[in-house]
C-alpha cells in the first residue's frame, strides 16, 4: 500500500521521509512533491521561485504559478503510474489540481494527515527563509515564496517585505483551515504535527514512533 503524508508547510512531512530512508526495502520509493516539481532547480522550491521571478510581475506571479500548477499536475499523473510502493510528502495545494481526485480514486493510498498549529508554522516559515544562502537573500525576488502569507510586496521599494506578525498568523490560520477541510475528508489517520517534531516543546517520542511504525506497517501491507 502506498502512503501519503499531507499537511500544511513545516509540519514535518519531508523530515519523516528522510528519517525512514534506509529503514525500508530498497523498492520503496521516498518522494517529495516540492522536490519533484523543482527538479530542474536542484530540487529546491524556493530556487524555482527565484529563477522564474519576473520584476514586471511581482504580485500575480503568473508564469511562476502556471509552472507550479502544471508541475504539480504532472507530479500527480506520474505518481498514479508508479508500480513500486512509495511514501510521498504532498505539499499544500496539490490537492486542488485537476488530476488529484482521479489519482485518489485510482490508487487508494493510505493518507496520514499532520495537523498544523499556527505558531509553529509561522516560526517554521521564518526559519526556512533564515536558512537560505545569502545569494538568495540578495536576490530581488527574495520573499516571493511567502507572498500573501508572511510577506507583502512594497511597490515603492520594489521588495517583498515582512507582514506584521499578527497579520501573517491570521493569513496562516485562514490557509490552514482551507487546506484542512480537504485533508480531514481524505485522512485515514491524523496526528498533531507538534507532537512529532523533535524541536517543539510538545514533542512526544512515543507519538513520533507511532507515526513511523504506522507508515512502515502500511507500506508493507500488500
Amino acid at each position: 500500500m502506498n502512503v501519503l503524508l499531507v499537511g500544511f508547510s513545516t509540519t514535518g512531512k519531508s523530515s519523516l521521509i528522510n528519517e525512514l530512508s534506509g529503514q525500508l526495502p530498497d523498492n520503496v520509493e521516498m518522494i517529495d512533491s516540492d522536490k519533484a516539481i523543482s527538479k530542474d532547480f536542484d530540487g529546491h522550491i524556493y530556487k524555482l521561485f527565484l529563477a522564474q521571478h519576473d520584476i514586471k510581475d511581482p504580485i500575480a506571479r503568473v508564469s511562476i504559478m502556471e509552472s507550479i500548477h502544471q508541475g504539480e499536475n504532472n507530479f500527480i499523473r506520474d505518481l498514479k503510474l508508479k508500480k513500486q510502493p512509495y511514501i510521498a510528502a504532498i505539499a499544500p495545494n496539490v490537492h486542488t489540481r485537476p488530476e488529484w481526485h482521479n489519482f485518489l480514486y485510482s490508487v487508494n493510498p493510505f493518507v496520514i494527515f499532520l495537523k498544523a498549529e499556527i505558531e509553529s508554522v509561522y516560526k517554521g516559515l521564518k526559519i526556512r527563509e533564515e536558512k537560505l544562502y545569502q545569494t538568495h537573500k540578495d536576490n530581488s525576488g527574495f520573499g516571493i515564496w511567502n507572498l500573501y502569507v508572511t510577506r507583502f510586496y512594497d511597490e515603492e521599494k520594489g521588495q517583498y517585505l515582512e507582514l506584521p506578525e499578527s497579520v501573517a498568523k491570521q493569513n496562516i490560520s485562514e490557509l490552514i483551515q482551507i487546506n484542512e477541510k480537504e485533508y480531514k475528508k481524505i485522512a485515514n489517520a491524523t496526528f498533531e504535527a507538534n507532537e512529532i517534531a523533535s524541536w517543539h516543546r510538545d514533542f512526544q517520542q512515543i507519538k513520533k514512533n507511532e507515526v513511523l511504525n504506522l507508515i512502515k506497517a502500511k507500506i508493507m501491507d500488500t
